[in-house]
């Protein structure tokens, strides 16, 4: 029942929000907020798949230098988490998964981001961040931002992707999306 009506007032809340041109998203299940850039970003959109809940959101498209289509995405994955797994733990174990699943080779970093650092990305201490690149199956090289946080019980991953070739466009607005997340306590 309670989280019947966490998802209502997460639904309420959207349409409210949407109605004044606002973007901020409520990811309800992990007591979290996020703010979407406006215009470029619909508001995310939920599935269950299995035990884990996906919010993603696909951007409009933009032209790449070969005036092909590129669709960054943004995706936000919850999943219950046990209370004796620490937040380094829970992101090594994505991370591995995300290499074992990786196109063509694996994941390189780029960067790691940490609460407090000089960057001031993560907006909250118990964040793990990263920044790091791949190349796809027909060889086109994306940048990928990821944020792993532990929050109310759930493990949250957020994955930005985009190609090389838009990322100088793309990368600030997904930096943008993690900045604004905010836990709700």
């Amino acid at each position: 029942m309670r989280k019947l009506a966490l998802l209502l007032l997460t639904l309420f809340a959207c349409v409210a929000l949407a109605g004044r041109g606002q973007a901020q998203q409520l990811l309800p299940e992990a007591n979290l907020s996020v703010r979407l850039p406006a215009a470029q970003w619909p508001a995310l959109t939920r599935e269950v798949v299995g035990d884990r809940i996906l919010y993603y959101s696909k951007r409009q498209a933009l032209a790449d230098k070969a005036n092909g289509p590129i669709i960054p995405n943004i995706a936000f994955t919850l999943e219950p988490v046990p209370t004796h797994v620490d937040l380094p733990t829970f992101s090594q174990a994505l991370l591995e998964d995300l290499t074992n699943a990786s196109a063509s080779e694996p994941l390189r970093l780029m960067a790691e981001y940490r609460f407090g650092g000089a960057d001031q990305l993560l907006p909250a201490p118990n964040m793990l961040g990263y920044k790091v690149s791949y190349l796809d199956k027909q060889s086109v090289s994306h940048i990928v931002y990821i944020v792993h946080l532990l929050h109310n019980g759930m493990g949250v991953q957020f994955i930005g992707d985009t190609t090389e070739s838009v990322a100088g466009k793309v990368g600030p607005e997904m930096m943008q999306v993690i900045r604004s997340i905010r836990l709700i306590h």
